[in-house]
């Protein structure tokens, strides 16, 4: 339902300027949204790299893992990574 048209001197003025604050309100909104999709890119970005180290990892399987190998990204990890200018493998 529309809302009422209000003739009161002065009200076409307020309700001419509530149009900004709604245009603003949605240009908040998609970059709420996008910055949403750039976190969740990162996110993603970090849990392939961890595949990566996982994958590194398991095809030296023959050796005892220590804490750091098991917490540690090499550089080769990282610049696998479309994200960091190298090529997705």
């Amino acid at each position: 339902m529309d809302a009422p048209l209000n003739t009161t001197p002065g009200a076409a003025s307020a309700q001419h300027d509530a149009a900004p604050a709604d245009a603003l309100a949605a240009a908040c909104t998609v970059a709420e949204v996008l910055a949403q999709s750039q976190v969740e890119a990162v996110m993603d970005e970090l849990d392939r790299m961890r595949l990566r180290q996982a994958s590194r990892l398991f095809a030296d399987r023959d050796r005892a893992l220590t804490r750091d190998d098991l917490t540690t990204l090499h550089a080769a990890d990282i610049r696998a990574s479309r994200v960091f200018g190298g090529s997705e493998t």
